[in-house]
C-alpha cells in the first residue's frame, strides 16, 4: 500500500487550506477608480480583477473609495440572467463579519417586473427591454430612517443600482452604497461579511371555483411566499385565506418554486 511521505502530507494539507480559502470568497477590496458612474456599462472597471464563483456562474468585484462601497457583477448564464431580471439580486452586508444580513438591497425590486418580458430574447432584445422596463426601484432592509423602496438612480440617499448587457451577452450589475449609511468609520480593518443572492422565481396557481390561472411571480428577499402572492398581474394583492381579494368565497391559491435561489457568503476588507 502506498504511503504519503511527511512532506507530501504537508503539501496536501497546505493545498486543502488554499482551496478552502478560495471557497470562502475572501476579498481584499480595491480602491475604486475616479468618476464611477452607476449605469450598468462598467467601462471604468477595466483592468480590475474579477472574482469567479463557479457555483453561481457569476463574476464580481467589491471596491470602495472614501464615500461609497461598490459591487460590480457579471453573468453570461441565461438562467441567472432571467432570475436577476425577474426576481432581483440581493446584496447583504454584516459589519461584524458574521452571516447575518444587517443591511441588504434588492434590485430590481420584483414588484413591478413581469418575467415574461425577458423570455426568449437575444442580447439586443434584452438590452432594449431592460432600457424600457419598469426597473426603477431598490428594496432596502436594515437602513434605519430610510424608506423600504427608493428609486434606483435619483434619490436623496445616493444608493444606486443599474443593469445592462454588453456586446458579449453578459448581464452587468452595478451598485453603490454610501459608507455613512452602513456605519463604516473609515478606519475599521476587520473583515465584513457579504452575501450575494440571485433570488428564485415562484409560480402561483390560483383556483376559484372552476377557474384555474397560473402566474409567474418573484418573491422579494425577506418576504414569505404566501404573503408575496398576487391577485392580478402587475398589481400586488393580499389574498384572504377564505378566498381572494375580490371574491372571498370558494377560492384558494398554491405557490410553488419555479427556479431555485442561489447565494454565497464571503468576507471582504476595505482598502487601506
Amino acid at each position: 500500500m502506498y504511503k504519503l511521505s511527511y512532506h507530501s502530507y504537508v503539501a496536501l494539507l497546505i493545498c486543502s487550506f488554499v482551496v478552502s480559502g478560495l471557497h470562502a470568497q475572501d476579498v481584499i477590496a480595491k480602491y475604486a477608480p475616479s468618476g464611477v458612474k452607476i449605469d450598468g456599462i462598467a467601462t471604468e472597471w477595466q483592468g480590475y480583477e474579477e472574482i469567479q464563483n463557479d457555483k453561481s456562474q457569476l463574476s464580481y468585484l467589491i471596491s470602495s473609495d472614501t464615500s461609497n462601497l461598490y459591487l460590480v457583477l457579471k453573468t453570461k448564464d441565461k438562467k441567472k440572467q432571467q432570475n436577476i431580471l425577474g426576481a432581483g439580486l440581493t446584496f447583504s452586508l454584516d459589519p461584524k463579519g458574521k452571516k447575518k444580513a444587517t443591511f441588504s438591497t434588492t434590485f430590481p425590486s420584483p414588484d413591478g417586473n413581469d418575467l415574461s418580458d425577458f423570455k426568449n430574447l437575444e442580447t439586443a432584445g434584452l438590452m432594449e427591454r431592460v432600457k424600457n422596463s419598469g426597473m426603477r426601484q431598490i428594496r432596502l432592509h436594515g437602513f434605519d430612517q430610510l424608506p423600504e423602496y427608493i428609486p434606483s438612480q435619483k434619490n436623496n440617499h445616493n444608493i444606486q443600482a443599474a443593469i445592462s448587457f454588453n456586446a458579449d451577452g453578459e448581464l452587468i450589475y452595478e451598485e453603490c452604497i454610501p459608507l455613512k449609511l452602513i456605519g463604516f468609520d473609515g478606519v475599521q480593518q476587520t473583515p465584513w461579511a457579504f452575501n450575494i443572492k440571485v433570488n428564485g422565481l415562484y409560480i402561483k396557481t390560483f383556483l376559484e371555483r372552476n377557474l384555474i390561472t397560473t402566474e409567474v411571480i418573484a418573491v422579494p428577499a425577506g418576504t414569505s411566499v404566501a404573503s408575496a402572492s398576487r391577485g392580478g398581474r402587475g398589481t400586488p394583492k393580499r389574498v384572504n385565506p377564505a378566498g381572494n381579494a375580490d371574491n372571498p368565497v370558494n377560492a384558494e391559491y398554491n405557490t410553488q418554486q419555479l427556479t431555485p435561489s442561489m447565494d454565497f457568503w464571503g468576507k471582504f476588507t476595505f482598502p487601506k
